[in-house]
């Protein structure tokens, strides 16, 4: 859903100079997004119907200048797989909610409509202020 909700919302001024991708620390590569997810992603005008999971590789995390991790494991096993270069690069997502204090995205997988909701509604929260920093960074 973070992706596709990023996607979407990427305002036109970054959108020559912004990829968005998403891989799992612990993803099934090439599985499909859930129904749920399809449907809550739906709510708010992203189609994610035909996203397919990735496992995170270091080549991804190579070539990426921002990476935005949902929960304080997956900052932990992005670090444990030995993967370098991710100082100064690596954020929780809730990092860019200037509304609150950090906090952890649920993964929704496996839960109700109202968990896939409350998820979507913690990153749609976030999205603003990852494109100011992603615009204030290409300022400089």
């Amino acid at each position: 859903m973070a992706e596709g909700l990023l996607r979407h919302f990427l305002p036109q001024s970054l959108q020559n100079i912004v990829t968005v991708s998403s891989a799992g620390t612990d993803a099934f590569h090439g599985n499909w997004a859930t129904d749920l997810a399809i449907k809550v992603a739906k709510e708010y005008g992203a189609d994610i119907s035909g996203h397919r999971a990735k496992r995170l590789s270091r080549a991804m995390v190579d070539d990426a200048d921002l990476i935005l991790a949902m929960e304080q494991y997956h900052l932990k096993m992005i670090r444990s797989l030995r993967l370098f270069g991710t100082a100064g690069k690596t954020f929780l997502l809730s990092t860019f909610d200037s509304t609150q204090d950090v906090y952890e995205v649920p993964d929704p997988i496996g839960g109700d409509s109202e968990m896939y909701a409350e998820s979507a509604r913690l990153i749609h929260a976030c999205i603003k202020g990852v494109y100011t920093y992603i615009g204030e960074k290409n300022e400089a």
